[in-house]
């Protein structure tokens, strides 16, 4: 019996590392499909983000399914699949909302390493210019851009309606943790100022997002 046992226990060893193998080979895959990419190509970028997010959620569901242990395609197919899943979610805003999204995360940038007042002195996010920007994206004009990114989920992941949900959510999310970003960011720089904030809320573009996704 003792014998029939390390059998089977060294089988099994085997059979697990092949798996590893074959798990190494879709991620080295996945990888690969990023490097060919142009730094330009954004709709490429997006493509490929798509690619890798439908692989790797049905990999490490179905393994996670399965009575096989293989942590490490698990781990290795989650990490591709929630950063896949992020740069889709920050692709997708820069191309729908380019300027808008661009000009907000150079505030948050700027602010890492500038403090708010002296910001408030430059060109770029003097008053006039924030509110020059702001005016140019009402919340009618985010809207469009919310049927857009709508419109560009269903299509990149009509196939799969379960992973359309959840994709759906993560865009909403990194919208809305944008929209928040910005409104403390002008806080910081514009300390009590009531005109350079938009005149929606964080409520209406999450109330827009819920309206859509029914």
């Amino acid at each position: 019996m003792d014998g029939w046992y390390l059998i089977g226990c060294s089988s099994r060893a085997l059979i697990d590392r092949y798996y590893e193998k074959i798990g190494q080979v879709i991620f080295d895959s996945f990888i690969q499909l990023a490097g060919e990419v142009e730094e330009i190509d954004e709709k490429g970028h997006i493509n490929a983000s798509v690619m890798t997010i439908e692989n790797s959620y049905y990999l490490f569901k179905k393994l996670g399914e399965s009575n096989l242990t293989l942590e490490t395609i698990l781990r290795s197919s989650k990490s591709f699949y929630e950063t896949s899943l992020s740069s889709y979610a920050r692709l997708s805003i820069y191309r729908a909302v380019g300027k808008y999204a661009e000009y907000f995360d150079g505030l948050t940038n700027l602010l890492k390493t500038t403090a708010p007042e002296e910001v408030a002195f430059t060109s770029t996010y003097s008053k006039a210019s924030v509110k020059k920007v702001i005016q140019a994206s009402p919340l009618k004009e985010l809207k469009k851009s919310i049927e857009l990114l709508r419109q560009r989920t269903l299509k990149h992941f009509h196939p799969h309606p379960n992973l359309t949900g959840i994709v759906w959510i993560a865009v909403k999310d990194d919208f809305l943790k944008r929209e928040r970003g910005m409104k403390e960011n002008l806080g910081k720089v514009f300390p009590g100022a009531v005109d350079v904030k938009p005149a929606h809320s964080i409520e209406d573009i999450d109330k827009y997002f819920t309206q859509i996704s029914k």
